[in-house]
């Protein structure tokens, strides 16, 4: 896990937007996860970022399960509940499940 002390100091255990595009193969873009949960009204009281939200719409359900709007259903309900989800545990997990080999400076 080259860098990811640096990357943590930076960015805390948080996803940056580059980052969670590459920790989630299959993704949608920022734009169209924003048009997606822009539909009904959310608040961000869990301290997500732009980068950890991106993670969870695209990362929450593996193999393509889920469309975009059962994912933005999904991801507005832990915006709006600040102990559902806690994304430092989720940002830990998944640096040393699949971060091993993972070079991080070049997010920092």
């Amino acid at each position: 896990m080259k860098g990811l002390k640096e990357y943590i100091k930076k960015h805390g255990k948080h996803f940056t937007e580059e980052l969670a595009y590459v920790a989630t193969e299959k993704y949608w873009d920022a734009k169209e996860i924003d048009a997606a949960l822009q539909k009904k009204v959310y608040y961000n009281v869990s301290g997500y970022t732009k980068g950890d939200i991106i993670y969870i719409f695209n990362g929450v359900w593996e193999y393509g399960r889920g469309n975009k709007k059962e994912r933005a259903d999904f991801v507005r309900s832990t915006l709006g509940d600040a102990y559902y989800l806690d994304v430092p545990t989720v940002f830990t997990f998944w640096a040393e499940s699949y971060g091993k080999n993972f070079d991080f400076t070049p997010y920092i």
